[in-house]
């Protein structure tokens, strides 16, 4: 039984790591063509010119495609938080079904109550910042080090295939 817990623990350790590494190995996967292509159009025939070129086209890209999509994302995404409240106590006084439907089961104080409830938790949203900070923090670590064993993937991986 012992055993079996300890196994349990140590698999549950190395679950997130072991995640870092195979997305990794697919990511290589992945560019390895494209560094194979441009390593052969290079005079030096670098492999690590080739995957340094390669990994700053993808970062551009996705710097670019992440900076078109969150700020309008954030902004939309806020103003629906903060306007929930409002929503729900237009939903009460509403002469459509929604409407009807809260005042034919009583449910306006519940209604009353949920939006009070929404516009507190989201005005002392202080701790879920920093919860949020730290999952940010965690998240950006785990991009980074996946980057890293990616670019170490691609100019081993040829040497790594010739040993195996």
């Amino acid at each position: 039984m012992m055993g079996a817990v300890i196994h349990v623990e140590f698999f549950e350790r190395i679950a997130h790591p072991l995640t870092l590494i195979f997305m990794s190995f697919f990511l290589a996967l992945a560019l390895n063509p494209a560094v194979t292509a441009v390593s052969r159009r290079l005079k030096s025939k670098s492999r690590t010119r080739a995957t340094t070129i390669a990994y700053v086209s993808v970062v551009t890209v996705l710097i670019g495609f992440l900076s078109l999509i969150l700020p309008p994302l954030i902004g939309q995404t806020t103003d629906f938080m903060s306007d929930i409240p409002q929503t729900l106590r237009d939903l009460k006084e509403d002469n459509g079904v929604v409407g009807d439907l809260i005042r034919d089961n009583d449910l306006e104080e519940q209604v009353t109550q949920l939006a009070n409830n929404w516009a507190r938790d989201f005005s002392s949203s202080g701790t879920q910042a920093v919860s949020l900070a730290n999952r940010v923090v965690s998240n950006l670590i785990s991009i980074v080090t996946v980057m890293i064993l990616t670019f170490m993937m691609l100019i081993e991986g040829p040497k790594w295939l010739k040993a195996f």
